[in-house]
C-alpha cells in the first residue's frame, strides 16, 4: 500500500514538475521573443516608397514581385479610407497604384496609376508569369443601397515588364473576392483563389 501510495506521489510530482517546466520555458520563451521583437523593431531600417500623389493619402495592402529583369513592381490599393467611394478629390473610388524599382530598392518611382474605374478596386496582387507576361490581380468592391457588398476578381495585364497596361480590367470571377496572386502550374493553367463573404 505504502508503495503504491509512494508511486502515485511520485507521478503526481512529476506531472507537476513538467507542468510548473513547461510554464516557465513558456514564460521564458515569451520574454525572449519579446526582448528579440523589440531589438528588431529598433533595428530594422525601412524605407517610405510611396506616399501622395497619384496614390492619395491612404495607401495599403501592397504586393511585390522581381521581374526577371530584376525590377522590383510593388502594387497597392489607394485612395483616401480603408474603403473609398466616389467623390471629387476621388471621382474614380479607390484604385490600384503602381511602384518600381532598378536599384535594390535605393530609388522607387513616384507611384503611378496601374488601374481604376468607378468601382472601389483593392487588394492587387502581382506575378510575372514564364512568358514574361505580368498579371495584376485584384477585387473590386460595391456596396448597395442595403449594404451587402459585391465583388469582382478581376486582371489586367502588361507584356513589356509593366510599362504599359491594359486600359481596361477583364473580369476573373463574379461575386467573390481575391487576396493572393495568380499561381502558374506547370502546365501553363493559371490558378486564382477567390473567397466569398
Amino acid at each position: 500500500m505504502r508503495v503504491r501510495n509512494l508511486v502515485r506521489f511520485s507521478w503526481l510530482f512529476i506531472l507537476l514538475f513538467a507542468v510548473i517546466v513547461e510554464v516557465d520555458l513558456a514564460q521564458a520563451a515569451k520574454r525572449s521573443t519579446g526582448d528579440v521583437n523589440r531589438q528588431q523593431t529598433q533595428s530594422v531600417p525601412y524605407k517610405i516608397i510611396s506616399r501622395g500623389g497619384e496614390a492619395g493619402a491612404y495607401q495599403a495592402f501592397p504586393d511585390a514581385t522581381r521581374l526577371v529583369n530584376g525590377d522590383i513592381l510593388a502594387v497597392f490599393y489607394a485612395g483616401d479610407a480603408h474603403v473609398t467611394k466616389a467623390s471629387p478629390q476621388y471621382p474614380n473610388s479607390g484604385r490600384i497604384c503602381m511602384v518600381r524599382y532598378k536599384d535594390e530598392g535605393k530609388i522607387w518611382t513616384v507611384p503611378v496609376l496601374l488601374y481604376g474605374d468607378i468601382t472601389d478596386n483593392r487588394d492587387a496582387h502581382i506575378t510575372q508569369l514564364k512568358s514574361g507576361t505580368i498579371i495584376c490581380t485584384f477585387f473590386n468592391l460595391t456596396i448597395d443601397s442595403l449594404k451587402m457588398k459585391h465583388g469582382e476578381v478581376r486582371m489586367v495585364m502588361s507584356t513589356d515588364n509593366g510599362l504599359t497596361r491594359d486600359k481596361s480590367s477583364r473580369l476573373i470571377a463574379k461575386n467573390w473576392f481575391c487576396s493572393a496572386q495568380v499561381r502558374e502550374l506547370k502546365d501553363g493553367s493559371l490558378l486564382q483563389r477567390v473567397y466569398t463573404l
